[in-house]
């Protein structure tokens, strides 16, 4: 009996099917570097006595932590 995968790769020339590449690879490092703008940002406001700045700075802060933890659930294998 004839192994399909061995069939289709002897008639196609192909190999069996592998894994989609990944698709993850610019939106980690944009995360990343927005964090760190968005921390460093606050850090400079909070100390400088803004407030009302320093606020909607550090929610975006949580933004990006929380949408660095959903990536990085989606995405380990």
């Amino acid at each position: 009996m004839n192994d399909l995968d061995t069939l289709t790769t002897a008639q196609h020339g192909t190999a069996p099917l592998a894994a989609a590449p990944r698709r993850d690879g610019v939106l980690r490092p944009v995360l990343w570097l927005t964090l760190l703008a968005l921390a460093v940002a606050n850090v400079t406001t909070s100390v400088a006595g803004l407030v009302a700045v320093s606020v909607p700075l550090g929610l975006g802060v949580l933004a990006c932590v929380a949408a660095l933890v959903v990536h990085h659930r989606r995405t380990r294998s």
